[in-house]
């Protein structure tokens, strides 16, 4: 199984609750930044930089996340800032979903 689609498996509306409608520039909303940082944990993409050029390498994996094109470096670190607490709370039910599959 390749990382997009276990990202798109696990990473879906189900762990992350929608957000509430809010005013000014849609962005790309906390269900895609989560499965580019996911994704980025699974590849070992430790750095915004490696990020953004490895998505840039890779157009399928944009696409294939969600994402209307790749995401600037400096988006991708506000992300970092602003899901942390959550994306250990999406890693917390991954493992506990793989755990229940393999015991």
């Amino acid at each position: 199984m390749d990382a997009c689609e276990v990202v798109r498996l696990f990473v879906n509306k189900v762990v992350v609750s929608p957000e509430p409608r809010r005013r000014g520039n849609p962005g790309y909303g906390r269900l895609k930044a989560l499965r580019v940082l996911v994704y980025s944990r699974m590849k070992g993409l430790e750095n915004d930089t490696r990020i953004v050029e490895h998505l840039k390498r890779h157009r399928r994996v944009v696409k294939a996340l969600g994402l209307p094109r790749v995401p600037d470096r400096t988006t991708i670190g506000r992300w970092w800032r602003r899901c942390f607490s959550l994306l250990k709370e999406v890693f917390t039910s991954f493992s506990n979903l793989l755990q229940l599959l393999a015991p």
